[in-house]
């Protein structure tokens, strides 16, 4: 015959939480405000200012009439050289376009009226 867990008598045992009161003494201090007036010295920054003039003048140039001569280039023709040269001209090809995919359709939404 065979049993399970369940059908087993069993006891639990656990320990409960017992509260006891309990008294320590304990000491409070408060801090007290005194007064003690007096005369103190209260050290300030010193300062010491100056007027200072600055002249800003800019620098305003001034026009003069100056005649500056220049050297002129001019471009001469010397003999002819001729090279032949092979002219390579691209060709243009045609292709066929592509086949587009067929058509198809959407189906269309059946609705259903009452």
């Amino acid at each position: 015959m065979r049993t399970s867990l369940h059908d087993l008598p069993c006891q639990i045992c656990y320990d409960a939480p017992d509260l006891k009161p309990v008294e320590v003494p304990i000491e409070v201090k408060m801090t007290t405000v005194e007064e003690n007036c007096g005369e103190r010295p209260v050290p300030t920054p010193k300062t010491t200012c100056e007027d200072e003039e600055v002249n800003l003048c800019p620098n305003i140039p001034e026009l003069e009439d100056l005649e500056v001569t220049l050297p002129k280039c001019v471009p001469s023709v010397g003999e002819e050289k001729c090279q032949r040269v092979r002219l390579t001209i691209p060709r243009e090809v045609c292709r066929p376009a592509p086949p587009l995919p067929a058509y198809q359709p959407h189906p269309a939404k059946q609705r259903y009226y009452f």
